[in-house]
């Protein structure tokens, strides 16, 4: 027994250990496509690329918050060997999520011309291939998410691995072709469809796609991850504002060539954040199931927090050290100009992500309390960003000490709330 046991936990340790690397292996054709796309086209069209991918973020998270749920329930059911469950589970939140899609679509389309007027687009017409792309987007991640509570860190790998392949070629082979931003997202559109394909075929070994009692939508399934996910809205909604209002706010109050700039700078300083991206996304199921069983899940939140603190520095040095050197081989000579602000943005950046490793932690843990810490942070960071910033040192210095605010808040809960707070406090769904 205490050979299986320990058999089970290699193959979890060895899964993640996969999944991590595996993930910062394919995160570098999701970056390739960035950084050819910024050569490709002009720097205030890709200002707009950019802007336009933080927008569609910030537009699903409020779907976004079913996700968390979805892994718990995934992980809960898959314990039991509840297979037909499992596959009811997966058509009932499909089902939700085309909803969500179709109303998503005509809501930006009716929205339309507020949004061109707003953001300073160049033309109202690249919101349609937009649209698409955004739609598309919120069924197209459903799979990975079962994947993922599942425990098949491989098979998720995988997925990220050929989705970010996809839509480097579809969506690089596009903008060559039409040379806009409508080319990008019509051929990024095109990568999410067999990102999705690709999902099911994945999933065909633990759902029963084809049992024709498992094809309806359960209201009650639904319910059961709403109960969870409103709660963890807290969290998620606040924490993904935190990573893409910056861009949002930038192509508001910026002309479109330093909006272009600052979106280089973005993309460039967030490298680190998405590098590590994946211990976060392996810690919430290892954290949310030593939760449910009883166990102390601070320790090897502990050890993920001094790992991504150590990546942090690291890139703090490389970018304070070599802003010239990473701005010629990303982007070329189109962005010198970014080269003075790369190793402050770093520190910004890198500060989010320590913020980000909480959020895991406390939104797997139940404690959906932290999320006023954030919204309270957000709004210092929003306001402060509309009513006082006129540069882009001002953007990044206003992002520093309102989100060093939240870290130090975050010590606080932490400390406060103690470790054995989060022992045994799981929301059963």
């Amino acid at each position: 027994m205490i050979i299986l046991k320990r058999g089970i936990k290699n193959s979890i340790l060895i899964g993640s250990a996969l999944f991590f690397f595996a993930n910062i292996f394919s995160s570098f054709f999701s970056y390739l496509f960035q950084l050819l796309s910024g050569r490709i086209l002009n720097v205030a069209d890709y200002g707009e690329l950019v802007s336009l991918f933080s927008l569609g973020a910030l537009i699903t998270t409020p779907i976004a918050i079913l996700n968390p749920a979805v892994v718990n329930k995934v992980a809960f059911l898959n314990a039991k060997g509840d297979l037909k469950n499992l596959t009811k589970t997966f058509y009932s939140v499909s089902f939700l999520m085309m909803a969500f899609s179709i109303i998503t679509f005509f809501g930006l389309i009716i929205f339309s011309d507020v949004l061109y007027r707003n953001l300073k687009f160049s033309s109202i017409g690249v919101l349609f291939p937009f649209s698409i792309f955004v739609a598309i987007g919120i069924i197209a991640g459903i799979p990975n998410h079962f994947l993922n509570g599942l425990l098949r860190f491989k098979g998720s790998a995988f997925l990220s691995f050929f989705s970010n392949l996809s839509k480097l070629v579809f969506g690089i082979g596009l903008t060559l072709f039409i040379k806009n931003v409508y080319g990008s997202f019509l051929g990024l559109s095109v990568g999410l469809i067999l990102t999705f394909v690709a999902g099911l075929f994945l999933l065909n070994k633990n759902l029963r796609f084809f049992d024709k009692e498992n094809i309806a939508f359960k209201a009650s399934i639904i319910k059961s991850l709403l109960k969870y996910s409103i709660p963890a809205s807290f969290i998620i909604i606040p924490t993904s504002f935190l990573i893409n209002m910056d861009i949002v706010i930038a192509k508001k109050i910026f002309d479109p060539n330093t909006a272009g700039i600052f979106a280089g700078i973005s993309i460039i300083g967030k490298a680190i954040f998405y590098g590590i991206s994946g211990i976060s996304i392996i810690l919430f199921p290892l954290i949310s199931e030593k939760v449910a069983k009883g166990q102390d899940a601070s320790k090897i939140f502990i050890k993920a927090l001094l790992v991504i603190g150590a990546i942090c520095i690291f890139g703090i040095a490389v970018y304070t050290a070599f802003p010239n050197l990473l701005v010629a081989i990303l982007f070329g000579k189109t962005y010198f100009s970014a080269i003075p602000y790369l190793g402050i943005y770093s520190v910004f950046i890198s500060i989010y992500s320590l913020i980000n490793a909480y959020s895991t932690y406390f939104m797997a843990s139940s404690k959906f309390n932290y999320g006023y810490i954030l919204f309270i942070g957000l709004l210092i960071y929003f306001a402060g960003s509309l009513f006082f910033v006129s540069t882009i040192f001002g953007l990044i210095y206003n992002g520093i000490v309102s989100y060093s605010l939240i870290l130090l808040a975050s010590l606080w809960y932490h400390k406060k709330n103690g470790n054995k707070a989060f022992i045994g406090n799981s929301t059963d769904i």
